[in-house]
């Protein structure tokens, strides 16, 4: 239990930024994600964070030189370095940390000093900012409250930066109540008093219905004037734009070119991850893995979450690197801990299966529950087929039908056919053999072999449907790839239920499945076939597909010697040894 706690504990850790005033070391959580928008991660853009350098010319360096004393040249220096750092597309958690490293290093508090410094407009608004930051500031009542009345003081007198902060708290709802048609108006008033940020931000807005209708091309038409400006955030977006037609023509290939650029001259991983991903799915250039494989390794050298992921498969599958699935765990655990749904499913698949770390069906619930409760289709099904099996958790028929049919609605092909199952057998649900056929026909229409196998023992037993044998012999036919040659003739159908056994069974044609083995054999031997009855039996004693029991167990071989069948004769003479034996201890105790 302690591992699974830990293996939680690490992958919830993605928590906003927790920022620490030095002299009280109070707490401020306003920093809700890189961007300042709380739902960024809801959209289906992989532009979650955009990870650049503090200074996004690596080769650039910005120094003050302080004197004795803060002076009004040393802070201007400092203020027009951060507008223009903004305006370029470093983040708001990048710029607060360059903020602190600056800081840091002054001769005198800088709040003091912007405190009794108010005559510029722009030191309201910087003052504004450290309040917001809660760094070095105050530990009073009245200093929550004052970073949105220096943001508003400024806003009023035009200041373009601290219009876009007060968008922000009018967004978030920071000392405020939340107000997106406000938060708009300030990027609006931002973006048209030249604010290259305030340009992004007003076609966020429209491309997201923010405050405002819904408007791609205008979200275009922003994004354009904040490109044009230098602003790499906003080429990013335009690239997406491009690359689905949002708001303008579809252009894969100008979409492509615009990550390109961000990749090698800005050195941005997420352009790096979108640009792998243009190799690796064909998008706008030819389809290259290799070269997909070489940018994904640069993007993950900045912790790019989808990177990690896409390199991990490469190195388990040991395409264009040295195959290495422990490599591949541990790039799909970084994912994971940083919260991205698929390497949350590949991560709990990993400790399912035992690939690049040992068996564990424990942390394998864990993080397909994870992935499952934030819609993962495939993650959703596994989780029904943990609780149905009742590995790394207790069993639970309901938890099992409720799972799959969530995965279902989903989509998921195989969970069609695992409710179908429910259904048919009354596991979790009252039995409801027209629905079972229903959901079987509907995951047989796109293309599983179980539910293949499965329509057909309907059709030629008349489960849920009329009954239609040789449509029923058919379907085994083309599930078993005509290896078995099932035919219709009524004698025949005793061992074809026999042989759709040992199909799920052992996986042959299918994919295994224990309980529908049980289930195909339980109907055979029903039908006098005495292999049947002796691999009933056998699965009575190992606890394949149903609880052990030894005593129905030795009922079904008996059955099956006294009709001529050998393995199950070994098997009554073993079980009689070791009942004898299990007597004679008793008695001896």
């Amino acid at each position: 239990m302690h591992q699974v706690v830990t293996v939680l504990r690490e992958l919830n850790s993605n928590k906003p930024n927790v920022i620490y005033n030095f002299n009280k070391k109070k707490k401020n959580y306003l920093l809700k994600n890189n961007n300042g928008f709380n739902n960024f991660n809801d959209y289906n853009i992989s532009l979650v964070s955009i990870n650049t350098s503090l200074n996004i010319d690596e080769n650039e360096s910005f120094i003050i030189e302080y004197e004795n004393n803060l002076t009004s040249t040393v802070v201007d220096k400092l203020i027009n370095y951060i507008i223009k750092k903004h305006d370029l597309g470093s983040t708001f958690n990048q710029i607060q940390q360059f903020i602190i490293q600056r800081i840091l290093k002054a001769p005198e508090n800088f709040v003091v000093w912007l405190s009794k410094n108010q005559n510029k407009i722009q030191y309201v608004w910087f003052l504004g900012l450290f309040y917001y930051y809660n760094i070095d500031t105050p530990d009073t009542e009245e200093s929550s409250s004052k970073a949105f009345k220096l943001f508003s003081q400024a806003s009023d007198k035009n200041f373009p930066l601290a219009q876009v902060n007060l968008g922000k708290c009018y967004y978030d709802g920071y000392e405020t109540e939340q107000n997106k048609y406000k938060a708009f108006i300030e990027y609006e008033k931002s973006a048209k008093n030249g604010s290259v940020l305030g340009q992004f931000y007003l076609g966020y807005c429209y491309e997201f219905g923010i405050g405002t209708k819904k408007n791609e091309r205008k979200s275009v038409y922003w994004y354009k004037k904040a490109d044009d400006n230098g602003n790499t955030t906003a080429r990013l977006y335009l690239a997406y734009c491009y690359r689905f037609g949002k708001g303008v023509e579809k252009d894969e290939i100008q979409a492509f070119k615009y990550y390109k650029t961000l990749a090698k001259k800005n050195k941005i991983a997420d352009a790096q991850q979108q640009l792998g991903k243009c190799y690796y799915y064909g998008i706008g250039i030819d389809i290259d893995k290799e070269k997909a494989c070489y940018w994904y390794k640069k993007a993950i050298s900045k912790g790019n979450k989808h990177a990690q992921y896409m390199l991990g498969n490469f190195y388990k599958n040991g395409e264009y690197v040295k195959k290495n699935v422990r490599k591949a765990f541990e790039l799909c655990q970084k994912s994971a801990k940083q919260g991205y749904k698929p390497a949350q499913f590949q991560l709990g698949y990993y400790y399912d299966d035992g690939i690049g770390v040992d068996i564990n069906k424990v942390n394998a619930f864990e993080l397909y529950n994870l992935a499952a409760e934030k819609g993962h289709n495939i993650a959703q099904n596994k989780l029904g087929i943990l609780y149905l099996k009742g590995e790394g958790i207790g069993k639970n028929l309901e938890l099992a039908f409720y799972w799959f049919q969530e995965a279902a609605n989903n989509g998921e092909i195989s969970a069609q056919y695992n409710l179908g199952l429910c259904y048919e057998l009354g596991l979790g649900i009252g039995k409801n053999e027209r629905k079972a056929f229903g959901l079987y026909k509907k995951s047989a229409a796109n293309g599983n072999i179980n539910a293949k196998f499965q329509l057909g023992y309907c059709y030629v037993n008349g489960i849920g449907t009329e009954i239609d044998r040789e449509k029923g012999f058919e379907l085994y036919n083309k599930a078993a790839g005509k290896k078995n040659n099932y035919t219709h003739e009524k004698e025949n159908d005793a061992k074809a239920l026999y042989n759709l056994g040992l199909c799920y069974e052992f996986g042959q044609g299918v994919y295994q499945n224990e309980i529908m083995a049980f289930e195909f054999y339980k109907k055979s031997s029903h039908q006098s076939f005495t292999d049947a009855q002796y691999k009933l039996g056998y699965c009575y004693d190992h606890g394949i597909g149903v609880d052990i029991d030894k005593e129905e167990a030795f009922k079904l071989y008996k059955l099956a010697a006294e009709n001529g069948n050998c393995d199950a004769k070994e098997s009554l003479a073993f079980l009689q040894d070791n009942e004898i034996n299990n007597l004679i201890s008793e008695k001896k105790s």
